[in-house]
């Protein structure tokens, strides 16, 4: 996708990110499945490096509000760094929906979206903890890692609910 050139103080984890798609669809009749896999892999390495590294708590509630709406046609209000991120994360999403719909006949634009925002507003949620100085209770912090941390998986399982079986 080249964005991990773009945004300096992202990981840069491709290799990694292939090696463990292969570990986890390692017959060769799923190489879409692991391309696709690997570019989930970077996006969301780069989309919490945006949350927990780079991004201030201010712009962080734009761009996440900004996912949650998923209007191109605002992308100015966004900073260059977050252009960059959403609009490879637009594209992927119009990719992947187009060759499903294409091969499938199903429009998953609108689960995409929904994973990808729900993600966002959990990785939001710990930013403001952490700039904040808050600590959460054992609860708060499980009810919210279930997507932070679960939020990957999500986002597997809708591609792999629409590839796995035929690719």
């Amino acid at each position: 996708m080249g964005i991990g050139g773009k945004l300096s103080f992202s990981r840069d984890r491709i290799v990694e990110s292939f090696i463990w798609a292969v570990g986890f669809a390692e017959k060769p009749r799923f190489g879409y499945y692991r391309r696709l896999a690997t570019k989930v892999n970077a996006l969301v390495t780069t989309i919490d490096d945006i949350y927990h590294v780079y991004g201030k708590v201010e712009e962080l509630e734009v761009f996440t509000q900004f996912i949650d709406r998923w209007d191109i046609n605002a992308i100015d209000s966004l900073p260059v760094y977050m252009k960059i991120c959403f609009l490879a994360l637009y594209n992927f999403v119009n990719e992947v929906a187009f060759d499903i719909l294409k091969e499938k006949g199903h429009n998953i634009i609108p689960h995409f979206k929904k994973v990808w925002a729900d993600l966002c507003k959990s990785y939001l949620v710990e930013a403001k903890w952490y700039h904040s100085g808050y600590h959460p209770s054992m609860h708060e912090y499980l009810e919210n890692a279930q997507i932070s941390i679960g939020g990957l998986s999500h986002v597997f399982m809708l591609i792999s609910h629409f590839l796995v079986q035929d690719f």
